[in-house]
C-alpha cells in the first residue's frame, strides 16, 4: 500500500521546506522549525511539553476558543544562546483544557545570525529546555516512539481520500 504513512523513526532528521523553512527533528518525534524571519532573524518553534501546576508565568496574550484556552507566555531567554546569540523574544504557548494547564511549545526569536542556525545547535538549546521544563534531559533519557499501529497508519490515506468536498 503507497499511501502508507511511514512511522517517525523513518522520517529523516532533517527536512528543507518551502520559503528557506527546515525541519529539525529530535528523540524521534520532536520537532523544532527553524523559520527565516528577515534581516538575519530566525525563528525556533521548539515541540515540548509538560504539564503544569500553579506555576505564575507573564501572559503575553490569550485566545478562546469553545473550551480551549491558549495562551502566550513570556519566557526569560537566559541561558538559550545560539551562536553567541540570546533571544530577543522568547514565549511558550500553553494550552487549558477542562482543568488541565500543558506547555505545548517554545518559541524564540533570534536576529544577528549569518546562517540559519545548525542542526547541532539548535539540538542545545533544545536539550536546554527540556531540561529545565520537562525535567530530564534527553542525551540520559530519551522519548521513546510509540510503535506503529498499522491500523491507524494504513487507515489515513484511504479515509482521505474518501472525504467528500464541503458545499
Amino acid at each position: 500500500m503507497g499511501d502508507v504513512v511511514p512511522p517517525a523513526s523513518e522520517q529523516p532528521p532533517i527536512v528543507e521546506a518551502e520559503l528557506g523553512v527546515r525541519e529539525y527533528w529530535y528523540e524521534t518525534f520532536r520537532r523544532v522549525l527553524v523559520i527565516p524571519d528577515g534581516g538575519g532573524c530566525f525563528l525556533l518553534s521548539v515541540d515540548v511539553y509538560t504539564p503544569l501546576r500553579g506555576e505564575e508565568w507573564r501572559e503575553g496574550g490569550r485566545l478562546e476558543a469553545a473550551d480551549v484556552v491558549l495562551r502566550y507566555l513570556q519566557l526569560a531567554g537566559s541561558g538559550l544562546a545560539l551562536g553567541g546569540n540570546v533571544p530577543e523574544a522568547a514565549e511558550a504557548a500553553v494550552v487549558e483544557v477542562g482543568g488541565r494547564r500543558e506547555l505545548v511549545n517554545v518559541r524564540l526569536r533570534y536576529c544577528g545570525l549569518a546562517a540559519p542556525p545548525s542542526y547541532d545547535d539548535v539540538y542545545r538549546v533544545y536539550r536546554r529546555l527540556v531540561v529545565a521544563l520537562e525535567g530530564r534531559d534527553p542525551d540520559v533519557s530519551p522519548l521513546q516512539a510509540p510503535e506503529p499501529s498499522p491500523r491507524v497508519y494504513a487507515s489515513r490515506a484511504p479515509r482521505a481520500r474518501k472525504r467528500r468536498p464541503r458545499r
